[in-house]
């Protein structure tokens, strides 16, 4: 790369605009966004105060709203001329100042300009290739990752929930319902419970779903289904809450007039679409789905239809190699049945709905491992096999979230 293409390089990547000067744009203020600014004068009008993050469940909202006016300094202005109380003059951002714009003809000019001292300020052991305040690339496809596997997404059945939500906000009007505020001894994976609320940045929220626990990257995880009251759901994990919830120092949970965590745990019908089953999309090749036959005498004898429905991203023959080392594989050999390679599709989201579609027939078996300790097998389930292809077939079709397992049948029927 010559001097002029990392100069091209560096004036393409000045999203800020402290080399070139930046376009201007109009931006029209939404009807959304003025009908919430004129909501905030009317406030003030009555109080005589901006809201604040310790008011009731109305003040709490305009709070948010005021909040997220001011982050967007485009908007801020366009809204100056309804602005009647001059509250938006607070709102300027309060962040270092950035140098001049300077005027650069080579690689020296840059090194040496105010502009990279600002980004990455020298030091005894700095250089132009240990940039401070660059995301590292590594942690975005990460966060990319984590946030493609915690989707939100519209709720289909949010019909269901609506009168749940109303109900919260009638009882916390009559004083039936408190807001509390949340210990952090609160925020761990056996403290959370389906059926509790929550409110968070200024938005009511519903625990609807919580999976057994599992090992995260670090410490114990569950993956959650979250409804909120906007309509939405979303299939975060329980670490992600808790840390909004650290974050939002008016966070609050919804509790009962005797200082209990009010608790609206739903019972699911069958012609519900179990949120479990939805299945993502990804768009690189993901991995296999494999079906195996354990070889274990006692098992294989006492069951005729178990097998382990498992996903992996490693050559499958290598984990049949080391089967019997392995606690998934209740620590015995075992005999490949099939192989199905995932195209497009996300790996934990397909185990999500296998393990919610099968459920019920899953053997609940616990094995000693070599460093001696128990383990539990979760993917052995006692169903025939032509269940398990059908199964894979819909995931594949997208469309396993139209059907369920029948025990009794031993076949995948369509929910009424």
């Amino acid at each position: 790369m010559d001097d002029m293409d990392f100069l091209d390089a560096v004036l393409s990547a000045d999203k800020f605009g402290w080399i070139s000067k930046p376009k201007t744009k109009n931006k029209a203020v939404r009807a959304t966004d003025l009908d919430d600014f004129i909501e905030i004068n009317e406030f003030y009008r009555k109080h005589n105060k901006l809201p604040s993050d310790v008011g009731d469940m109305v003040e709490l909202k305009l709070f948010y709203k005021f909040e997220k006016i001011k982050e967007d300094f485009k908007l801020v202005e366009s809204l100056k001329e309804h602005d009647e109380f001059n509250l938006l003059e607070v709102s300027e951002p309060s962040v270092l100042k950035a140098p001049e714009q300077e005027e650069f003809q080579s690689i020296d000019d840059i090194i040496n300009s105010d502009l990279l001292e600002f980004i990455s300020p020298k030091s005894e052991t700095s250089d132009i290739l240990t940039i401070k305040n660059v995301t590292d690339p590594e942690a975005v496809i990460a966060r990319n990752q984590a946030e493609a596997i915690g989707k939100t997404t519209q709720c289909r059945n949010f019909e269901v929930f609506e009168p749940l939500f109303k109900n919260v906000h009638s009882e916390l009007s009559a004083k039936t319902k408190l807001l509390g505020a949340i210990a952090d001894t609160e925020l761990s994976v056996f403290e959370f419970a389906e059926g509790n609320f929550y409110l968070l940045k200024g938005m009511l929220l519903f625990v609807d779903y919580m999976s057994e626990i599992f090992r995260g990257t670090d410490r114990e995880d569950r993956r959650l289904v979250i409804i909120y009251e906007n309509g939405t759901q979303s299939t975060m994990l329980l670490r992600s809450l808790t840390k909004r919830i650290r974050e939002d120092s008016s966070a609050r949970r919804i509790l009962t007039t005797d200082g209990k965590p009010f608790n609206a745990k739903r019972i699911k019908s069958e012609s519900e679409h179990d949120p479990r089953l939805q299945v993502l999309k990804q768009t690189k090749a993901t991995g296999y789905i494999y079906i195996a036959k354990t070889l274990k005498p006692d098992l294989r004898d006492k069951y005729k239809h178990l097998y382990k429905v498992g996903l992996t991203k490693r050559d499958v023959g290598t984990r049949f190699k080391e089967a019997a080392k392995d606690p998934a594989f209740l620590m015995y050999e075992a005999e490949q049945v099939k192989v199905i390679p995932l195209n497009g599709l996300n790996l934990n989201s397909v185990e999500s709905a296998v393990h919610a579609l099968f459920g019920r027939v899953r053997l609940n078996v616990e094995v000693t491992g070599n460093d001696g300790k128990l383990h539990k097998a979760k993917e052995w389930f006692n169903l025939p096999l032509e269940a398990i292809n059908d199964a894979v077939t819909l995931i594949q079709d997208n469309t396993i979230h139209l059907y369920r397992y029948d025990s009794e049948q031993q076949k995948l029927v369509r929910r009424i």
